[in-house]
C-alpha cells in the first residue's frame, strides 16, 4: 500500500490535535480536544499528563476514521508540543507521580530574588541569573517549592525509578510502550535545565532540584527516527521522524531559515522568534536555545514572549462575557472611535521576564469615566493585547537588530484591528500568513524531510501571505495611546510586593 500521508501531534497548552498532511503539505483531516488546566495555588498551572496522553490518541484515532484514511497508508509521525512543560513518572508502571507542571507556571518567581541574592547558589549555577528572568525556566526552582509542601514527593523524586521529560518525551514514551525516553534538541535547549556551556543537562541543577541523573532524557536531533509507534494505538507500527517545540516548527514552517528572519505566534501568548544564525546571543531576560537540528543545520533562536495573549481575550469573552463569539471583537471594538481614556494593561499572570522583571504586575484598568460603556472596555483589551505584544517585540529588536516584516501565526492573528496596531506602533509590517496552522505544518515540513517528500529549498514554497499590515493614517494616533498605555505600565509596576506576601 502506498504511503501517501504524515500524521502530526500538536500538543500544544489548551489543546491536543491529530492532523493529517498529503504530499503536497496541504491538511487532509484534524481532530481536536481540548486539555484540562488546574491552579491549584496562585501562580500555579498544571496538567494531567494520563489526560493528554489519552486525549491524543482519542485524536489520533478520530483523524484516521474520519477521513477515511487506512492507517498503513500514513508514512510517519512528527510531533511538536507545549515546551518546558515538565512530567514525572515510573519508569516500570508508566504512570505520573504528580500533576505536570505547566512552562506558565510563575510561582518560583517569588523565590528567584531569595536564590540571586545567595553567592553560593550563584557560584554553582552561573547560568541561573539570565534563566531565572525567563518566563518558562523556573521548574528546578518549583520542584524545590513544592518538595516543601507535598508530603513523600521528595523520595518519590529521589528514586531511580522516576523519570521525567517535557510533553514531547512523555507522548514518546508513551507511543513506544516505555522503549524510547528522548527529547530534542530544540525542546531541552528551552529548558533551565540545559545548560549550552556544555551542550547538555546541567546535572548538578538536576541532582539540587532532587531528580537523578538517569532521570534524564537523551537529548536527539529534532529531525531523527525516534522509534515507531506501538500497534496498540492506530493497529500498525509507524516510525516517528520528527520531534520539535512548537514555536520552533511555527518558525520553520513560516520560512524564517535565515538569520534575521523572525515571526510571531499570538496564541495563549505572543512568542516572538528570530533565527540569528550560528552566534549565540544570551541577554538576560530573553532566552536563547536552539531553532532545531535538521541534518547539519543547527542555528540559535533569539526569544521574547509573554505568557499572555490570547489568554486576555479569552478572559474578556468568558469571564467578562463582553462578547459571545471572537468573529465579532474586531467589529465591536471598531463601533467606537478609541478605548474612550481607558487603558488596560494584561498581567493576568505574572510578568516574570524582559522586559518587566515583575512577578508583582497584576492586571489593570485606568482612566475609566463616568462615559465609558463595554465597548470601552473591550476596545481597551483589544489594544492592551496589542501594546504589550509590540512593546516586547521593540524591546527584543534592540538585541536582534531591525527586521522589515514580520510573519505572525496563531488565533489572536486573525484580529485584524490587533495586527494594525502592532504595524502602526512598531513599523515594521506585520505578514499574516494563510496557514493558521503554522506549528502542525512545521513538524510535517520536516518530517516529510527526512521522507525526501521535499527539499530544503522548498520550505519557503509552502509558504503563503493571507495579507500584510503596514503603517496607516491612524498610525500617529495609535502611536499616542501607546505612549499613555506605557505610562499606565509604570502605575502598575510592583503592584503586589510576593517577598512581602510570602516571607
Amino acid at each position: 500500500m502506498e504511503k501517501k500521508y504524515i500524521l502530526v501531534i500538536d500538543e500544544g497548552t489548551t489543546s491536543v490535535r491529530s492532523v493529517i498532511f498529503d504530499r503536497q503539505m496541504q491538511i487532509v483531516g484534524e481532530a481536536r480536544r481540548n486539555t484540562t488546566t488546574f491552579y491549584p495555588e496562585k501562580h500555579a498551572v498544571e496538567q494531567d499528563a494520563g489526560e493528554i496522553y489519552e486525549r491524543t490518541v482519542e485524536t489520533m484515532q478520530e483523524v484516521v476514521r474520519t477521513t477515511g484514511i487506512n492507517a498503513w497508508e500514513i508514512a510517519a509521525i512528527g510531533i511538536t508540543t507545549q515546551r518546558a512543560t515538565w512530567t514525572f513518572w515510573n519508569r516500570e508502571t508508566g504512570e505520573p507521580i504528580r500533576k505536570s507542571i505547566v512552562w506558565a507556571d510563575t510561582r518560583a518567581c517569588y523565590n528567584k530574588a531569595k536564590l540571586l541574592a545567595d553567592p553560593e547558589f550563584v557560584a554553582k549555577f552561573p547560568d541561573a541569573d539570565d534563566q531565572l528572568f525567563y518566563t518558562e525556566q523556573h521548574h528546578p526552582i518549583i520542584l524545590k517549592y513544592i518538595q516543601e509542601h507535598e508530603e513523600g514527593l521528595t523520595e518519590e523524586l529521589g528514586k531511580e525509578t522516576t523519570i521525567a521529560g517535557t510533553v514531547d518525551t512523555w507522548l514518546l514514551y508513551k507511543f513506544t510502550g516505555g522503549k524510547v525516553h528522548a527529547t530534542s534538541l530544540s525542546e531541552a535547549s528551552m529548558t533551565m535545565f540545559y545548560t549550552f556551556r556544555r551542550n547538555d543537562w546541567d546535572y548538578e541543577l538536576v541532582r539540587w532540584s532532587g531528580l537523578n541523573n538517569s532521570a534524564m532524557a537523551e537529548i536527539r536531533p529534532d529531525m531523527y527516527h525516534y522509534g515507531d509507534l506501538i500497534p496498540d494505538v492506530l493497529g500498525v507500527q509507524i516510525p516517528i521522524v520528527c520531534m520539535i517545540a512548537d514555536q520552533h516548527a511555527a518558525l520553520f514552517s513560516q520560512g524564517c531559515l535565515n538569520p534575521g528572519q523572525g515571526k510571531g505566534t499570538m496564541g495563549t501568548g505572543f512568542f516572538f522568534n528570530v533565527n540569528i544564525g550560528k552566534e549565540p546571543v544570551f541577554i538576560r531576560g530573553y532566552k536563547t536555545a536552539f531553532c532545531w537540528e535538521i541534518g547539519d543545520d543547527r542555528p540559535y533562536i533569539f526569544e521574547g514572549t509573554l505568557p499572555i495573549a490570547g489568554a486576555a481575550l479569552e478572559w474578556m469573552k468568558n469571564k467578562l462575557r463582553l462578547i459571545d463569539n471572537f468573529s465579532e471583537m474586531d467589529a465591536s471594538a471598531q463601533s467606537v472611535e478609541d478605548s474612550g481614556g481607558i487603558y488596560f494593561i494584561p498581567a493576568l499572570v505574572a510578568l516574570c521576564n524582559a522586559p518587566f522583571y515583575d512577578s508583582s504586575m497584576e492586571g489593570c484598568f485606568i482612566g475609566i469615566t463616568a462615559d465609558n460603556d463595554r465597548r470601552h472596555f473591550l476596545r481597551a483589551i483589544v489594544e492592551g493585547v496589542a501594546f504589550l505584544s509590540t512593546h516586547v517585540l521593540l524591546d527584543t529588536l534592540q538585541y536582534t537588530g531591525s527586521l522589515s516584516e514580520l510573519r505572525i501565526s496563531g488565533g489572536v492573528a486573525r484580529s485584524d484591528l490587533i495586527c494594525q496596531i502592532m504595524a502602526n506602533v512598531s513599523g515594521v509590517n506585520i505578514v499574516r500568513g494563510k496557514d493558521s496552522e503554522a506549528t502542525a505544518k512545521g513538524a510535517a515540513e520536516i518530517s516529510g524531510l527526512y521522507l525526501e517528500w521535499l527539499k530544503w529549498d522548498e520550505v519557503e514554497d509552502y509558504y503563503h501571505v493571507d495579507r500584510v499590515f503596514t503603517p496607516n493614517g491612524d498610525a500617529e494616533k495609535d502611536k499616542g495611546h501607546y505612549a499613555w498605555w506605557k505610562k499606565a505600565l509604570g502605575r502598575v509596576a510592583h503592584w503586589n510586593d510576593p517577598l512581602e506576601l510570602n516571607p
